[in-house]
């Protein structure tokens, strides 16, 4: 992965943290782990959004 698309998922994911927070939704520990994941090129985004509902499934309280 460039790094161009590193920063821009990174970028992402602390503006959806951050709209969390200002929703009064944070996101939970295990999503965050899994973004940064993502984050690190070690999930595809695909992935991260199969990973996003199996948590929605399993009743996670978190911002996804």
């Amino acid at each position: 992965m460039s790094q161009q698309e590193r920063k821009r998922r990174e970028r992402a994911f602390k503006i959806a943290s951050a709209v969390g927070k200002i929703e009064g939704v944070p996101i939970s520990n295990e999503v965050r782990k899994l973004y940064l994941k993502w984050v690190d090129g070690e999930l595809t985004e695909q992935q991260l959004i199969n990973e996003l509902n199996r948590l929605r499934r399993q009743g996670d309280k978190c911002f996804c």
